[in-house]
Order: C-alpha cells, then structure tokens, then sequence
C-alpha cells in the first residue's frame, strides 16, 4: 500500500521508507525522494466510520494559513491519506524535558481558539458518545452509572468554536523553536472547555501543580467557582467518551492497547464521578 501511494504521488520510488510506530488509527511512514523527507499517512480501513475525511479537508483547508499542522503537501479526503513535511529533530509531548511545555500547549491552544473559527463542521460529544456506544455489542464497562454526565453535556450552553478534540501525546509535537499541533481527524466547531479537558486527561496530567501552570498560560488564572464546576463536567465526560471508545475499538480490533485505554478512561471516570458526587 505504502510503495502504491508513494508511486501514485511522486511519480517515482522512494530513497528510503520507514515505519513511525505511533498512531492507533492510522500507519505513518517517513519517506525519503530526492533527500527530501516526507510523512505519509494511510488510515487503517476500520476508521472511515469513526472520522469524516470530507469534514477533516475543510479543517485543513481553515488553518493552513496559521502555520498550526506539519506544511501540507496532500491530502486526499477519499481515502484520507494525507502528505506533510517531516520536521525534524522533533518531540512528542511525553518526550519534553521542558518545564515549560505545559504553558506552550496552552499557548497553542489559545492560538487556535483565538482564532474564532466557525467552520460549519460540528464535533458534537454527546452524538459522538452515542455513535460509538452503538458499535458495542459487548461492552467491557458498565458505564451507564455516569449518564448523568452525558446530559449535562447535552444541555450545557456556550460558544462553539473551531477545536482540535483530541490532543493525544502523539498529536503535539515539538521542536527547540516551536510547536506544532497535527491530526485534524476530530477537529470540529465544539466548546474550548472540551480541548482543555482532552489535553489534561489524554495525557494523565492529575498534578495539580502542572494543571495550574496550564491553567495559568490558558486562562490567565486558576479556575474557581463556576469555571472549576463546568472543568470538572468536561473531565468526567472526556473519560466516559474516549472510555467507550476505546471499547468499540477493542470490540472491531481485539488489541490489548484499546483494553488498556478503555480501563484506564473507566478508572477515571469512577474517580471523577466520585469526587464530584
């Protein structure tokens, strides 16, 4: 597959190919032609009812001005291969030995935030959550304790705007200038609140010395009150939605990764429901 994509585009083989083991919903792949380094990514062919590629292409077409993603070279929302730019001597988010890496990925989310993007594509949680919950036949988890939570997501009010939805380790990536935010799968109009809640539990931040250094970058301060309530909403939701995913991927695909996920998002959701009641 990799050798037809890269004739197809290229018009020529490749100097040399490798494999980048990170990614559960797509292969990615450095690749070499005429010195220049590439990235390819190919989905796995399970994904398609999971991401809209069709939304994915307006996303990218909305930012590409904003130097946010890897430089562009392709993207085809068919098949949802897509060809960027390798940047090198890069970093994932867990890689960093930074202290301040928590203040630039609040930096570059209020940058694309700030942005202010209606782009017409919607990332509805509670559609989303419902979507993969009927995927299962034989759930892991029993997570209608918290249904609760899903319904004060549902009628939770607020302004929607252009977000990423899934900041992963995988999707941050940093060099010693800068920062850069890639894999636009999930990227939808959503409430901000959302985007800070996948940072800090898709990355297991629970320290509360790091979550306000995030905060603080965010938001300018640390969230009290109302603010603090509706952050606590998001998390438990966050948990119960990648939870329940990660169980439909464990159904279609039987790997240990998605049983790992979806435990560790099930013992967090039943911490979170916990502290809040």
């Amino acid at each position: 597959m990799i050798q037809e994509v890269i004739k197809s585009y290229f018009k020529k083989d490749a100097d040399e190919v490798t494999y980048i083991p990170t990614g559960i919903t797509n292969r990615n792949y450095r690749v070499t032609v005429d010195n220049e380094n590439y990235v390819i990514r190919i989905p796995y062919p399970d994904s398609d009812h999971i991401v809209d590629r069709n939304n994915e292409a307006v996303i990218l077409d909305l930012i590409k001005q904003h130097q946010l993603d890897a430089p562009l070279e392709y993207y085809d929302p068919t098949s949802g291969i897509k060809i960027t730019r390798y940047i090198e001597h890069v970093q994932h988010f867990d890689e960093v030995d930074d202290p301040n890496k928590y203040q630039r990925v609040a930096l570059m989310m209020r940058k694309l935030h700030d942005l202010q993007i209606k782009s017409g594509v919607f990332f509805d949680p509670v559609e989303k959550l419902n979507e993969y919950a009927s995927h299962i036949k034989t759930p892991l988890y029993d997570v209608t304790f918290a249904s609760s939570v899903s319904e004060k997501i549902r009628l939770y009010r607020g302004k929607k705007i252009l977000c990423h939805n899934d900041w992963v380790n995988g999707n941050m990536l940093f060099t010693p200038s800068r920062m850069y935010l890639i894999d636009y799968e999930y990227a939808g109009d959503n409430h901000p609140l959302f985007d800070v809640m996948s940072f800090l539990t898709e990355n297991n931040i629970t320290d509360t010395q790091q979550r306000n250094q995030f905060y603080l970058s965010y938001f300018g301060y640390v969230p009290e009150g109302k603010l603090k309530e509706d952050l606590d909403l998001f998390e438990a939701f966050s948990n119960l939605l990648w939870c329940t995913w990660a169980m439909m991927m464990y159904e279609q695909r039987n790997e240990d990764i998605f049983y790992t996920i979806a435990t560790m998002k099930y013992e967090a959701l039943c911490h979170n429901i916990k502290q809040t009641g």
